[in-house]
């Protein structure tokens, strides 16, 4: 019995190479590009030629398809292609990696057939994850196995979408609890002063704007002139995706100015698309402001990095008596709860709380 011929091509594209799977079935023609490598393309081949003679012979009516986690990872995968961000892919990817050398180190058959990865597998993976050494740099938190678990649900939710599976063995493994036990750090008045005097002078400005903005060191990479207003009675700067860059959140927001900000932003209007550049004229590199404030620091023996003056500009705000809400609108929190490790810095917002009860009685 005849059944489909599944061919695979090599395509050349600006962008690098591609493979494109290519079959007929019942007349009709189906083309699919596969990014990756030449191995990926190969194992999806396989597998599509595999279903293709199975289904050709009725099989799959009485036993369903072995799915290997590997592959189904590859499709998930290429079913985000274009939708999320390197970033995210990259930390996936990590994640990914840690699940993939367990189970092959201790469950290799199941690994080999997602039908057989149970919640009890999934849950001595994060276990295994967190135990040893909390200093070891392969000992993760509980925070980053919950990033695990979370993300290892959303494959198998595909996998179920895409009827490789009936349950997701992730549902029944809890999130680990965690616990804040530590406050904010932000730097002082004094500290900044002498940080000021210490730092590289081609980075003070990029550091001192990321102070007076709270902005993450990426956005502050990425601001370019056209989300610059600087021609108005109130200033402002606004962080929003674009084709080549995309906001951590997803989401944009408009940032007021002060006095300090705009004199930093009117002392680059020398430059061009990107309104922060490096010392040979191209885009800051995200290393390169990390490395001059550690110098400095290193120098005045004092701890933090670039994302402490973020910290020290929401703490200086709720200090002042700014609202949490404010607050995190302009850091641009999606969670409410994520700004409220600046609570603590606020005990007259409270007690102005807590007065009410004396002055209603009056």
């Amino acid at each position: 019995m005849a059944y489909p011929k599944v061919n695979l091509r090599r395509i050349k594209r600006k962008k690098g190479t591609s493979w494109m799977i290519d079959y007929a079935v019942d007349g009709k023609r189906v083309r699919k590009i596969i990014e990756g490598n030449k191995h990926t393309a190969e194992q999806i081949k396989s597998e599509i030629q595999r279903r293709l003679s199975l289904s050709q012979f009725d099989i799959f009516k009485d036993k369903p398809a072995i799915i290997p986690f590997e592959l189904l990872y590859n499709e998930y995968k290429l079913s985000k292609k274009n939708l999320i961000r390197k970033t995210s892919l990259k930390r996936y990817e990590n994640y990914s990696d840690r699940f993939i050398k367990f189970m092959k180190e201790n469950f290799s058959e199941a690994f080999n057939d997602i039908s057989k990865i149970t919640s009890t597998y999934v849950k001595e993976c994060l276990d295994d994850s967190m135990e040893g050494d909390p200093d070891e740099v392969n000992v993760w938190t509980r925070k980053t196995a919950n990033g695990l678990r979370a993300h290892l649900k959303t494959i198998f939710d595909f996998a179920i979408s895409k009827k490789y599976l009936a349950e997701n063995p992730v549902d029944a493994c809890p999130k680990y609890p965690i616990f804040s036990t530590k406050k904010v750090e932000f730097f002082t008045d004094e500290q900044l002063t002498r940080i000021w005097e210490t730092v590289e002078k081609q980075w003070r400005p990029f550091l001192e704007f990321i102070l007076h903005t709270g902005l993450r060191k990426g956005e502050a990479i990425n601001l370019i002139w056209e989300n610059v207003n600087l021609n108005s009675p109130h200033p402002t700067i606004t962080i929003i995706s674009r084709d080549d860059w995309q906001t951590k959140t997803g989401q944009h927001r408009t940032i007021p100015l002060n006095t300090r900000a705009v004199e930093i932003l009117q002392a680059q209007l020398n430059k061009q698309y990107y309104v922060f550049l490096s010392t040979t004229g191209k885009k800051v590199l995200p290393d390169d402001p990390y490395h001059a404030l550690k110098k400095a620091l290193n120098t005045l023996e004092l701890n933090g990095d670039v994302h402490k003056l973020r910290h020290t500009f929401a703490s200086k705000l709720v200090m002042a008596g700014e609202t949490l809400y404010t607050v995190g609108k302009l850091l641009g929190h999606t969670d409410p709860k994520t700004t409220q490790i600046y609570a603590h810095l606020s005990p007259n917002h409270l007690r102005g709380a807590v007065d009410k009860m004396l002055t209603d009685k009056k």
